[in-house]
């Protein structure tokens, strides 16, 4: 069987450190030191197996520090630099609105058109300095009434002020950033301005607000030629509106509109009469009534015509030179309707006579010239006269006989 030993006890054996090579008995022996390894300059290892770390050279350890300082001033750089922007506001809400409002205010169009809306049936033609600054009843003044603040939107509401009126607006606002250290930029949302329809007169070339004469080319001129329309962008104010006219008989027929106080959706329509008949063409419509009405005296026909009744019967009726009172009322572009009563002559209705009455029709040929229809209960054709080169409507001609071609050349 296998031997074994006892392990508790033993003799070590010689490394040679310890004794010289000779070692034979009687042979003096010399002590030799065992070499000792170098001692740890870092601190002692804190458990069995552990070794000691390292030691760095002093240009590693300075090249580390630099590195560590240089990062840790960067981080305070960015610090410096980017906190402040980052709470950054350009300007908010309600200074961005008080300057388009201060905008309205002192007429600054410029600014106003960068901030408004535009539709395709819609023309800015007349936002000009020159037919503002002739404007009445303008904003003079606002107040800001409240100021809502959203995630990234803002309302605000502000008071206009036109010395006759004043009206609640209200404006939205959207923020804006180019990025997280960019500053926030507050921007309104386009603001629809007020707007005038203007139903123009057939073959209008050109209209005055406040006396500045427009183009119809460069208005947004929709609907059918023979009943165009003209929508304006205007700010608030009182405006007149005129159709420029060259005639020996007429004048231009002026409307005034006033644009109330406000911002928003906002259309008024606006019938335009291109002209009325000025006191030269009153004067040459009763000429013109005088003579048809000595032509119905003159007559030999049992029934004249058109001619009224009670012509020349002596008893409150007309006799040649007898003054008419005539009223013109427009019911169209250069027709009118006219009536009128004998001036109380000898025989009339004072004296129990029976009151003479004449009505009839008055329009402008192509040519310029006026013409007059007796009576009201009979209809005739009428064609418009326009000019060849420019396409402005000069007149009407009256068609004696409309299944005749030839009559329907009337303008010559």
């Amino acid at each position: 069987m296998a031997r074994g030993r006892d392990r508790t006890e033993g003799r070590g054996l010689s490394m040679g450190w310890d004794q010289p090579e000779d070692s034979s008995p009687g042979s003096p022996v010399t002590q030799v030191p065992a070499p000792s390894a170098p001692a740890p300059s870092g601190p002692a290892p804190s458990g069995p197996g552990q070794r000691g770390a390292a030691t760095s050279s002093p240009s590693v350890r300075r090249r580390r520090l630099l590195i560590a300082l240089g990062a840790a001033a960067a981080l305070v750089l960015a610090l410096l630099v980017g906190l402040p922007r980052l709470g950054e506001e350009a300007d908010g809400p309600e200074e961005v609105a008080q300057r388009f409002l201060q905008s309205l205010v002192d007429g600054d169009l410029d600014a106003v058109r960068s901030h408004a809306s535009t539709a395709e049936d819609s023309s800015s033609a007349a936002l000009t300095a020159e037919v503002l600054g002739a404007a009445t009843d303008r904003v003079r003044g606002f107040e800001i009434l409240d100021v809502v603040r959203d995630a990234g939107t803002a309302t605000v509401t502000a008071s206009l002020d036109s010395g006759t009126a004043q009206r609640e607006v209200t404006m939205s606002l959207t923020a804006t950033s180019a990025g997280a250290f960019s500053p926030v930029r507050w921007e309104i949302v386009p603001v629809e301005l007020p707007e005038v329809q203007l139903s123009l007169p057939m073959g209008t070339e050109r209209i005055e607000v406040n006396g500045i004469p427009l183009d119809v080319d460069d208005l947004a001129v929709t609907g059918n030629p023979d009943a165009p329309r003209a929508t304006l962008q205007l700010l608030p104010g009182t405006y007149e509106f005129s159709v420029p006219v060259e005639s020996t008989w007429l004048q231009s027929s002026t409307g005034t509109i006033t644009v109330p106080p406000l911002l928003g959706t906002w259309r008024k329509p606006f019938d335009l009469m291109g002209h009325e008949m000025n006191d030269a063409g009153t004067q040459e419509v009763e000429s013109l009534v005088d003579a048809a009405l000595q032509v119905c005296l003159e007559s030999t026909a049992e029934v004249p015509g058109q001619c009224p009744r009670g012509l020349g019967d002596g008893v409150g009726g007309w006799t040649p030179g007898s003054p008419l009172e005539l009223r013109l009322e427009p019911v169209g572009d250069f027709l009118w309707i006219f009536s009128g009563t004998l001036a109380d002559a000898p025989g009339g209705a004072s004296e129990g006579g029976i009151p003479f009455a004449v009505e009839g029709f008055a329009y402008l040929l192509g040519s310029g010239d006026l013409r007059v229809e007796l009576g009201l209960d009979r209809g005739f054709a009428m064609g418009y006269c326009v000019d060849a080169e420019t396409g402005e409507v000069t007149g009407i001609g009256v068609v004696a006989d409309p299944n005749d071609p030839a009559d329907w050349d009337v303008c010559g």
